[in-house]
């Protein structure tokens, strides 16, 4: 998995949106940051009553898995595991909670999404995302899905799709 060019305004806000309607439909509050794949914040939202901490999670979360080209989940269970997992608290910039995706398109790493403010298990796509799908969230394929239809995108075995980020 390589590197593409920056996501754009116009397509950050598309992964934002996405993320927020699910995030409101479920009546939580939480901060949102989109950064490019050096982890340079892109956009960033933050709901009203969100935890004031959750501005700086999220965006770490987003940087964390653009740089690494993994979602912040595989660090979590890094850590988890215990023993040669713990050695990932070392690892300057991995951030070892669940709630950041690399964001792909064009099979290339272009940014990543990061949500904080609630439980991991109620991040909505992004812990989805990890649990036996594959390790991003693919724009482009969004993009095609939501052309085509209403549909969050699908995932795919191609390890480069996953379904719509929310987190």
């Amino acid at each position: 998995m390589s590197y593409g060019a920056p996501i754009s305004l116009e397509n950050a806000k598309k992964v934002a949106a996405a993320a927020m309607a699910e995030v409101r439909k479920n009546n939580w509050t939480m901060a949102l940051a989109v950064v490019d794949p050096g982890g340079d914040l892109v956009y960033f939202e933050k709901m009203d009553d969100t935890q004031l901490a959750s501005c700086v999670v999220c965006h770490d979360k987003a940087r964390s898995a653009a740089r690494f080209k993994r979602p912040t989940k595989a660090f979590q269970d890094m850590l988890a595991a215990g023993g040669e997992g713990v050695r990932v608290l070392r690892i300057k910039g991995a951030v070892p909670v669940d709630g950041g995706l690399p964001i792909m398109m064009g099979g290339k790493v272009v940014g990543g999404v990061g949500l904080s403010g609630g439980a991991c298990e109620r991040r909505t796509g992004m812990s989805r995302c990890t649990d036996g799908q594959p390790p991003a969230w693919s724009l482009s394929a969004w993009l095609t899905t939501t052309r085509s239809s209403a549909r969050t995108p699908s995932a795919r075995n191609a390890g480069t799709t996953a379904r719509s980020p929310a987190s």
